[in-house]
């Protein structure tokens, strides 16, 4: 049974305020105003009072608000913070994920998408705490859609199911599209590999035959490949 996506809004809402009202939850955000006291936030804030300050009616400027978001990933080795900044750019992984068409068939249904774009996106946010971005926001979820395109990919890779012909056209958001331009570059068995098994569905046995190889030096070239062009 697949949640809708507004219910997944609502549990992670629900999932945040519970995560806020830990103990050391404000003391944490206390800390990180009187560390960043330009910010003008006030004294007395709690992390769902950022989070709604930082949504476009909460009251900042959008310099303020990119500001506020360069600093939390500043200090996201704090898991406070770091979930604050998770909580708060949580809608703009609705437009990575729609500009991706929501992995077209590569997850069972939008709700999955949108999961696995939130799970990336935190772990994106671990892997630049500490990093001084002057535009956190935008840098977090356009490295998000590079990682979630990937992850599209990949799992095509995996998958036995051919795609439409519409997967590879020329728009630069179709992950597919993107796998289509990379391996018209490369006449190496790798990217070969790659567009059967992503664009065509050929098994690995098939492939074995028609390049007279075994099955695991099929696997084997098609994982060196990924790792060499689709590296995270």
């Amino acid at each position: 049974m697949t949640t809708p996506t507004y219910d997944l809004f609502q549990l992670a809402r629900a999932d945040f305020a519970a995560f806020a009202r830990r103990p050391g939850s404000r003391a944490s955000l206390q800390l990180f105003v009187s560390r960043h006291p330009g910010l003008g936030l006030g004294d007395e804030i709690s992390p769902l009072d950022l989070v709604t300050r930082l949504t476009r009616r909460g009251g900042l400027s959008t310099l303020q608000r990119a500001g506020v978001l360069r600093a939390l990933l500043v200090d996201a080795e704090d898991p406070v913070l770091a979930r604050t900044l998770l909580q708060t750019l949580l809608p703009g992984t609705t437009t990575v994920c729609r500009e991706l068409h929501f992995g077209r068939g590569s997850v069972d249904d939008p709700s999955e998408a949108l999961a696995t774009a939130w799970a990336l996106l935190g772990d994106l946010i671990r892997e630049w705490a500490g990093q001084d971005r002057p535009y956190a926001g935008p840098d977090l979820l356009s490295a998000l859609r590079g990682r979630l395109r990937r992850y599209i990919i990949k799992w095509r890779l995996s998958d036995e199911t051919p795609l439409s012909e519409e997967w590879v056209g020329a728009d630069t958001r179709d992950p597919l599209g993107d796998l289509a331009r990379e391996v018209a570059q490369d006449p190496s068995p790798g990217a070969r590999c790659a567009w059967a098994r992503g664009a065509e569905g050929t098994s690995f046995e098939d492939l074995a035959l028609e390049l007279g190889w075994t099955v695991p030096e099929v696997r084997r070239t098609l994982r060196a490949w990924v790792d060499e062009h689709l590296a995270a």
